[in-house]
């Protein structure tokens, strides 16, 4: 079904043909369905934003609806969420050789798509770097759509981890977002809530530990709210506190007090400059954000 979808996607050249398996749109409400495609279409036609095979050419169109709407569901509905992930993605790029952060001029978000008949060895399954960037494979997305999810909603989850508010690189830490306030609370239910632990088992083969507990989490309240509610509702409670998002509902609601509420962003017309250069030093330690089993 979803290789015919996206025949039919590609054949018509009608992204809106992708709804049929977006199944985070499918859940929302009406409102809350009109501001998800405002936002897309400022994704589809944001210039920062670039997806290529291996050999630096455009992937098809069902291809890049399929990435972007991935983007989308791991932040809506906060536009300016969004809008810095991607931001701090074309400020930067990470040297591995000298473990620095350097800054980039006009700079685009970069994320390479790997076909199944892609043999080369660097294929990730999915994979986000230290600057946002992102490789995902064929598998990864048609994996994670038939139970529900999509690929790009866990890797761009990883981009979040990078982001600051502002925008540029993100201050050194740890597998939250700068502005996510209930780290302690995550932190003790996956360490030792007996109900949660054993779902994680059950649902993924193993336990997630940093940085994969922000996305391990956000897939769940993001694609399996009900279930979250059920086995963990703290966990539930706060995330519809920190996102202003009822998934269950399929309801935008208003901001908890932890976090201001800003104005969406209109795109801009090319990627903004950054505020200064040279490079920056990262974590201290090497982190291996590779996650070849989500």
């Amino acid at each position: 079904m979803l290789d015919q979808i996206r025949k039919a996607c590609n054949a018509s050249g009608d992204p809106k043909e992708m709804d049929k398996v977006d199944l985070f749109r499918n859940r929302l409400d009406p409102a809350a369905q009109a501001e998800y495609d405002r936002q897309l279409e400022q994704l589809r036609n944001d210039p920062r934003i670039r997806i290529t095979d291996p050999n630096g050419n455009p992937v098809d169109l069902a291809t890049r609806e399929l990435i972007l709407r991935g983007m989308l569901a791991a932040t809506f509905p906060d536009a300016q969420m969004l809008n810095n992930a991607i931001q701090t993605g074309c400020d930067s790029r990470y040297d591995p050789a000298t473990g620095e952060m350097e800054r980039v001029e006009n700079g685009t978000f970069d994320i390479v798509y790997y076909p199944r008949d892609y043999a080369g060895k660097d294929k990730p399954y999915g994979v986000c770097y230290w600057d946002g960037r992102i490789g995902i494979s064929e598998e990864c997305l048609g994996a994670s759509l038939l139970e529900g999810e999509n690929g790009m909603l866990h890797e761009f989850s990883h981009a979040l981890q990078v982001m600051s508010n502002s925008g540029q690189v993100a201050k050194d830490g740890a597998g939250y977002p700068e502005d996510f306030p209930f780290a302690n609370e995550v932190n003790r239910a996956f360490m030792n809530d007996p109900e949660l632990r054993q779902y994680l088992l059950d649902r993924f083969g193993k336990i997630h530990d940093n940085p994969e507990r922000f996305t391990t989490l956000q897939t769940l309240f993001r694609t399996e709210p009900e279930k979250l509610k059920e086995i963990c509702p703290e966990l539930y409670d706060l995330m519809v506190r920190y996102t202003g998002f009822d998934p269950i509902a399929g309801r935008i609601l208003p901001r908890g007090p932890e976090r201001k509420p800003t104005e969406p962003p209109a795109a801009p017309a090319e990627p903004a400059a950054p505020t200064d250069k040279g490079g920056r030093s990262w974590w201290d330690r090497i982190i291996s954000w590779v996650n070849p089993t989500d």
